[in-house]
């Protein structure tokens, strides 16, 4: 994120005016001068974080830690989570809590709402209300072939809020299969419409072949600190079952450590110098940015060929495979595999920007605890020492008979 940005697609949808009259922009072209935004680092996260046979109850999964739901886009530092939690993560380590920030709800809302067009230029477009998306320079035919155009609007929002606009098109269609038309080249309207769970023949009766989604971002709403606990994960090695009837198969759905919330009650952060840290620092004006401009690279993809969201439906097609619409998906308020994925995007995006960025205090855990085993000779208590009596008398009364039995035997070799 930078305080100025380039003329490009990018900071046309994600630029917010300060209350000082600057400009926040995200732009994607590198520089020397500009730190390259963690927004792209975290797609190779964002696409292994739901594996077959995830196990139930988890956002999602990063490197070998499973991220349980109420605890998404906590901190994720260099070194995993061991700076973040103050941790050394040896073969003794059992768990370690501390408070840290996370998104306790999914800051993305997703609606059936927009108008999908075919511009006079040959374009698509999609808007909703006052926001609006043309497609730029698609290389594709229209209506022939099809086209999706995604994009989002930042005017007259506050700063960490957005409105990100997905339409589609289906190409023309050649006769039907299953009920529906069958389109040689593509049903990206179809596939809009099913990341939003709807039933395709309902929502896009014959005759029409257009989709719209209108999504509502808000960062800082959705952001609360929690306790958190990090241990080693209790179904290291644990079975689960995926697939159906003879594709059905067994996998190792064990990792070796987790992150669970401890309630849903809110906790307080300290600083280095034990000072409460505001929701206001955490929340500064880059990590609002950051958040509600996640989704760019999914929104931005083949944006100069037919806009096809190739990338954003592998990443739907994953939650919705653990029945995200359901509850079981990155966030359990989520009411669609889109609005999940989206979700999920950000959630790890601001996860990792947390962690490079403006980590809580690695050392200060003055809120929480750790544990680690450990061997040791006798009680920890003082009281368990009397256990102790009946096997020292018996050591005692056999000490005695032994130095009797010894002066004995001296005396009668004397004699």
């Amino acid at each position: 994120m930078n305080d100025y940005f380039t003329d490009t697609v990018l900071s046309d949808w994600f630029s917010w005016t300060l209350p000082n009259n600057s400009t926040l922009g995200l732009s994607a072209i590198f520089r020397v001068s500009v730190p390259a935004c963690e927004v792209g680092v975290a797609m190779d996260y964002v696409l292994t974080a739901v594996p077959d046979g995830r196990p139930k109850g988890l956002a999602y999964i990063m490197r070998d830690v499973q991220i349980a739901q109420g605890a998404a886009g906590l901190p994720w530092g260099i070194n995993s989570l061991d700076g973040v939690f103050g941790i050394n993560r040896t073969r003794n380590f059992q768990w370690a809590s501390r408070c840290l920030p996370v998104l306790h709800r999914n800051p993305v809302r997703c609606t059936r709402r927009g108008q999908v067009a075919i511009e006079d230029s040959g374009q698509i477009s999609v808007s909703s209300g006052d926001c609006k998306i043309i497609a730029r320079n698609l290389q594709i035919h229209l209506p022939d072939n099809p086209a999706a155009v995604l994009g989002a609007c930042t005017k007259n929002h506050s700063l960490g809020t957005a409105t990100i606009l997905l339409g589609a098109i289906n190409g023309r269609p050649d006769g039907t299969t299953d009920g529906l038309p069958n389109i040689k080249y593509g049903r990206y309207a179809y596939e809009l419409a099913q990341s939003m769970n709807e039933n395709v023949l309902e929502v896009i009766p014959k005759g029409q072949s257009t989709y719209a989604v209108t999504c509502e971002v808000d960062i800082a709403s959705s952001v609360s600190f929690r306790m958190l606990n990090y241990s080693r994960s209790d179904n290291l090695g644990a079975r689960d079952t995926i697939g159906y009837g003879t594709s059905m198969k067994t996998v190792d759905s064990g990792y070796a450590y987790q992150v669970q919330p401890i309630g849903n009650s809110t906790c307080s952060l300290l600083d280095n110098s034990h000072q409460p840290v505001s929701m206001g620092q955490v929340l500064n004006n880059t990590v609002l940015g950051i958040g509600a401009s996640a989704t760019w690279p999914l929104l931005s993809q083949n944006l100069h060929y037919d806009g096809a969201f190739d990338t954003l439906g592998r990443i739907i097609g994953r939650v919705a495979s653990q029945n995200a619409s359901k509850g079981n998906g990155a966030f359990r308020d989520s009411t669609s595999d889109l609005e999940d994925a989206l979700g999920l995007t950000t959630a790890i995006t601001m996860s990792i920007f947390w962690g490079g960025n403006i980590a809580p205090p690695e050392a200060n855990l003055d809120k929480g605890t750790q544990a680690y085993t450990r061997t040791r000779l006798g009680p920890s208590n003082a009281l368990g020492y009397i256990y102790l009596l009946p096997s020292l008398t018996s050591v005692f009364i056999l000490i005695y008979f032994v130095w009797r039995s010894w002066g004995v035997n001296r005396s009668a070799r004397k004699d």
